[in-house]
C-alpha cells in the first residue's frame, strides 16, 4: 500500500507547486484608454476626453485617471464590468498645461483601478497636444547594453540607462525630463542639471533607478520618459517607452526545487522497488 502512496504523493506535490505558480494568472484586468484632444480656436484651453474600456475578464472597481504633472485626479466609474466603457470630459486652461510657443507637448497620466479584492493597479500612458506648426523628430534614445529593445526585468530593484542623441541639424535646449511608470513602482531618474543645450549629434545619459513596491509577479508595465525643450522657435516633447517585466527569482527557485524534490522522490521509489525485486 505504501509503495503506491509515495509516487502519488510526489505527483500531487508537483501539481500543487505548479498550480500555485499559475494561480495568479487565472484572471486579469486590462484598461484600454482612448484620449481625444481638442485645442480651442483661441488656444486658451484644451478639451480632453478620456474613454476607458475594461478589456479584462473580470470587473474593475474605482476606475479613475490621474495626471501627476497637473496634480489632478478624476473619478470615472465605481465599477466597470469587462467589456464596458466609462468616459469623462474636461477643459484644462492652456496656462495650466504650460502651453506657449507652437510645437508638441506631451502629458503623462495613469489609469487607476482596483480588482474585486480591492488590490490597487495602475496603467501609465500619455497624450499629445499639438500647436501647429510642430517640429519633426529631434531626439533618439538607446538603452545601454541592449542592441535591441528588450523588457527590463524587475524583482525588487534594478537600474538601467539610456543615451539620448540630438539628431536635429541645429542645437536644441532641454528644459524638462519627466518619467512615469505604474504607481506600484518607484522610478527615480538622474540626468544633467536643467536646462542644458545639445549640439547636433551631441548626447547625454539618462539613468533610471527602479524599485518594486507592490507590483505583482508576471505583470508587465509600459513605462516611459519624456524629454521636452525648444528647437529653434518650436517646442518639442519626445516620448521614449520601455517595458518592465516583474519577476521573482525566489519563487522561480521554489518552483524548481519543488519539481526537483518530486523527481527525487519518484526516482528513489523506483530504485528501491528494483532492489527489492532483485532480492
Amino acid at each position: 500500500m505504501s509503495s503506491r502512496i509515495v509516487p502519488l504523493f510526489a505527483l500531487m506535490l508537483g501539481v500543487l507547486v505548479l498550480s500555485a505558480a499559475q494561480e495568479a494568472r487565472a484572471s486579469f484586468l486590462r484598461m484600454q484608454p482612448t484620449v481625444t484632444v481638442t485645442v480651442q480656436d483661441s488656444a486658451q484651453a484644451v478639451q480632453i476626453r478620456f474613454s476607458i474600456r475594461n478589456e479584462g475578464d473580470e470587473a474593475a472597481v474605482d476606475v479613475g485617471v490621474e495626471i501627476p504633472s497637473l496634480n489632478e485626479a478624476f473619478f470615472l466609474s465605481p465599477k466597470l464590468m469587462n467589456g464596458q466603457e466609462a468616459e469623462i470630459e474636461m477643459n484644462i486652461p492652456a496656462e495650466k498645461l504650460r502651453l506657449g510657443m507652437p510645437g508638441r507637448y506631451r502629458v503623462p497620466y495613469r489609469v487607476t483601478y482596483k480588482d474585486l479584492n480591492q488590490y490597487r493597479f495602475s496603467s501609465p500612458s500619455s497624450f499629445e497636444i499639438v500647436l501647429p506648426p510642430a517640429p519633426g523628430e529631434v531626439l533618439t534614445a538607446k538603452q545601454f547594453g541592449a542592441s535591441e529593445p528588450a523588457p527590463i526585468r524587475l524583482a525588487r530593484e534594478t537600474s538601467t540607462s539610456f543615451t539620448i542623441v540630438n539628431i536635429a541639424e541645429t542645437p536644441i535646449t532641454v528644459n524638462e525630463i519627466r518619467g512615469l511608470t505604474a504607481a506600484e513602482i518607484i522610478m527615480v531618474p538622474a540626468f544633467p542639471k536643467l536646462p542644458f543645450e545639445l549640439k547636433p549629434r551631441e548626447s547625454f545619459d539618462l539613468s533610471l533607478d527602479l524599485r518594486n513596491v507592490s507590483a505583482l509577479i508576471d505583470s508587465s508595465y509600459l513605462s516611459f520618459f519624456v524629454v521636452s525643450g525648444v528647437s529653434g522657435d518650436k517646442h518639442f516633447a519626445e516620448l521614449f517607452t520601455f517595458q518592465l517585466q516583474i519577476v521573482n527569482e525566489t519563487e522561480n527557485a521554489r518552483m524548481f526545487l519543488g519539481l526537483l524534490l518530486s523527481g527525487v522522490v519518484i526516482v528513489t521509489f523506483f530504485m528501491l522497488r528494483q532492489q527489492r525485486r532483485r532480492r
